[in-house]
């Protein structure tokens, strides 16, 4: 097949999004043609990051997007224009020219959209689209609204939530497949869009690169946090274990230290840097040595959509996970089996600290998370799952219309 792509950034391993697209992208490069068009507010980070990939596609087009400097200003701008403003963002004229371009220049058998947020562009009838769904966008925008505290903030969410949830519907309605990361949110796309084809690609891990080592012993006492830290809801989730749960940690724990690890931690981080036993390390090489290194990882997330790749990356490092229910919603875990889930601070501390005294408890959650990845959560699994589906809609697609032409 010849294959456009169009991603939101660059397709790259590293951290959440990028590497599902980048995963995603390494599968369909080995069985068919791809150009790939990156949308993106850094264009120069962009060319750098997509490089090692670059061998593998037919052509790579970026297209720049409006800066996150401008954020507000586009959030402002959403309201008279009924449309929300991540799409003003990363929809923008350009790119909806260019991949109108690319597909009156040459014949492409389907386009592929890595978000629906990039996908806000009028395309000709009978233009085979696929739509990943890393998260149903207006979920979070819903729970966000929900979560904040500042008028402000929730006014915003509230407004986009209901511009983001029309658009965004609207916009899956003409794809041809959808894809979503869990079972949970097909059966919620499907009360909505009862005619579209909806299938789950899960998230996944690299089960070679994220597995345990024996060469990195624990250091007694650490807890980890991982994920880019500029993305609003690890942000968040931070600032609510520090506030909410480190210290009876701390309490019960007094040489437990935390880290956080990810890159473009805010400067809001300065003060969590601050406390007792807390070290942000910014953007590292590889998170697989702190991992490693580690005796139990936090996910005290308040507010997504999608699944959570820090949850099965550290999984996947045979770590024992204490996360809130929404944290790992959508996953196939069962608590007190694979991880420990709890909502209420207090007994999500207490789960902490019994962790880093158990040695028996946390090495028992360990071995069974890492047999749950590697059954149902790596991405060779996922990637073919993915291409398959593809494969036979553009297939089904092409059959369909030879028959409608016969006729």
């Amino acid at each position: 097949m010849k294959l456009l792509v169009v991603t939101r950034g660059a397709p790259a391993l590293t951290t959440g999004f990028p590497k599902r697209n980048a995963y995603l992208l390494q599968e369909l490069c080995e069985a068919h043609q791809v150009t790939l068009l990156i949308v993106t507010d850094d264009p120069e980070g962009a060319a750098r990051e997509v490089a090692p990939l670059a061998a593998g596609l037919e052509a790579v087009r970026i297209i720049a997007a409006p800066h996150n400097r401008y954020k507000r200003l586009l959030q402002v701008a959403s309201i008279p224009l009924r449309q929300p403003s991540v799409t003003l963002r990363f929809s923008p004229p350009a790119a909806g020219r260019a991949i109108r371009a690319l597909l009156a220049s040459e014949r492409f058998d389907a386009v592929i959209f890595q978000s629906v947020t990039i996908a806000h562009h009028r395309l000709a009838a009978g233009t085979r689209i696929v739509v990943d769904e890393h998260n149903l966008e207006y979920e979070l925008m819903e729970r966000s609204a929900a979560q904040a505290k500042s008028v402000w903030r929730r006014l915003h969410y509230s407004l986009e939530a209901a511009t983001l949830k029309r658009v965004e519907l609207e916009l899956l309605a003409r794809a041809g497949l959808i894809s979503v990361t869990s079972e949970r949110e097909r059966l919620l796309l499907m009360k909505t869009l009862p005619a579209a084809r909806v299938m789950v690609t899960p998230n996944g891990v690299d089960t070679q690169l994220f597995t345990p080592d024996p060469e990195r012993p624990e250091a007694r006492g650490r807890v980890i946090f991982t994920g880019s830290m500029d993305y609003h809801p690890n942000e968040q989730a931070a600032h609510y274990f520090a506030e909410a749960i480190w210290p009876r940690v701390r309490a019960e724990a007094p040489d437990a230290t935390w880290y956080l690890v990810g890159a473009r931690p805010p400067a809001s981080f300065e003060r969590l840097a601050a406390l007792p036993g807390v070290t942000v390390t910014g953007a590292v090489p590889a998170t697989q040595p702190y991992l490693a290194e580690a005796a139990v990882a936090v996910a005290p997330l308040l507010v997504g959509s999608g699944t959570r790749l820090k949850i099965l990356e550290a999984l996947a490092m045979g770590k024992a996970v204490v996360t809130t229910s929404l944290g790992c919603e959508g996953l196939d875990v069962v608590s007190g089996e694979h991880l420990l889930v709890e909502d209420d601070p207090g007994a999500f501390a207490t789960a902490v600290a019994r962790l880093l005294r158990d040695d028996a408890l946390r090495a028992r959650l360990g071995a069974a998370g890492r047999a749950l990845v590697e059954r149902a959560y790596s991405w060779q699994r996922s990637k073919r799952l993915f291409i398959q589906a593809v494969e036979r809609y553009v297939e089904g697609e092409g059959r369909r219309q030879m028959s409608m032409a016969d006729v």
